[in-house]
């Protein structure tokens, strides 16, 4: 099945369906918002005036991932359909298409989704025609350069332009995990969506748990040099590295903001 044929048949409002909140035409979602990233994600059309987007994607977590058992992050379940939510794709007509997943976010996020989205049986056959990005790596992509690149090899070179090695990954996601418990701490008593601001949370330190340990597992180097081929010792590491994020459970979030 192609991108195309996988991604519109998900379903928006206007199409009885709670999917995602639009999936159209991009050129029909920029006419109808105001929003503060539209004139980023205008810029695609620079590439193909023909472009789709599917805007608040809903995924469920894939449970049988050897990755989801190994973090055991059992939170995440709790929100079931809506556990991740992917701010934007932008896809292709045509049967050899490309997709884009776009964070306004943090690119671990974006790495993660790719990661959390590609363990589904639907998208594990598409999973090199799809790139992730944050709002900032437009630029980069819409380079006449990098367009005639496969995916993989320009998923390697927006890798290296966020992190040297793995330990800036490693620095970034507890940092963002930090990011986090301050948000918690700073948030507005008379804040208006506290049940959406919980299941961000949870949401946001799920795929920095998902990052750090899917990032050090596909690591060939890693393997070699830092575990002499020994995948067991790596799977280990990649666990305690996950381990690292903190987080609290949902009803120690809604003590700390009630």
């Amino acid at each position: 099945m192609s991108i195309y044929a996988l991604l519109s048949s998900k379903m928006d409002p206007r199409r009885n369906g709670n999917a995602c909140s639009f999936n159209g035409f991009l050129q029909d979602y920029l006419s109808i918002t105001d929003e503060k990233n539209s004139k980023a994600l205008n810029r695609f059309l620079k590439i193909n005036e023909d472009f789709y987007v599917i805007c608040n994607y809903h995924l469920s977590v894939c449970e049988n991932s050897i990755s989801n058992s190994i973090i055991r992050y059992k939170d995440i379940s709790k929100l079931q359909d809506e556990a991740i939510v992917i701010p934007y794709i932008i896809y292709e007509r045509k049967e050899d298409g490309n997709a884009y997943i776009i964070f306004d976010d943090d690119y671990v996020y974006a790495v993660a989704s790719y990661f959390a989205l590609t363990e589904h049986e639907e998208f594990k056959p598409l999973r090199n025609n799809i790139l992730a990005l944050s709002l900032n790596d437009i630029d980069a992509v819409v380079d006449e350069n990098n367009q005639k690149l496969k995916f993989s090899i320009f998923q390697r070179k927006l890798d290296s332009k966020h992190f040297k090695n793995y330990d800036e990954v490693y620095n970034n996601c507890l940092k963002q995990a930090q990011l986090i418990e301050k948000q918690i701490e700073e948030l507005p008593k008379d804040h208006k969506n506290k049940d959406e601001f919980v299941r961000s949370c949870i949401r946001r330190w799920y795929l920095l748990k998902k990052c750090l340990y899917v990032k050090y597992m596909v690591d060939k180097n890693v393997l070699k040099q830092k575990h002499d081929n020994n995948i067991k010792a790596q799977r280990s590491r990649a666990k305690e590295n996950a381990d690292a994020i903190r987080f609290m459970s949902i009803s120690s979030i809604w003590e700390k903001i009630k």
